[in-house]
């Protein structure tokens, strides 16, 4: 089974956090950009591994109530930027 952080299919980058996240981060998301040869990016294979998920059990608890998300991304400069929504 390949890493999560590379997905080996469509079916699997369309269902991965990180790859759509990376994706999203580096330019708007098209179609195409789950399909070859974008899938082998050098910025996007770059940037997958660091990014990480992590279970917020409240987020989880509202479910399915609420299909809430929450991103907060590190610059290199250790700046944030926060981001969340109670739906999608």
């Amino acid at each position: 089974m390949p890493p999560p952080h590379h997905p080996n299919s469509r079916a699997g980058r369309t269902h991965s956090i990180p790859y759509c996240v990376a994706a999203a981060l580096l330019k708007p998301i098209r179609y195409e950009d789950f399909n070859e040869p974008y899938c082998r990016d050098l910025a996007l294979t770059q940037l997958i591994p660091k990014i990480d998920v992590v279970e917020d059990s409240e987020i989880t608890k509202a479910y399915p109530a609420k299909s809430k998300c929450t991103i907060t991304i590190t610059l290199a400069d250790s700046s944030t930027i926060h981001g969340e929504r109670d739906y999608p």
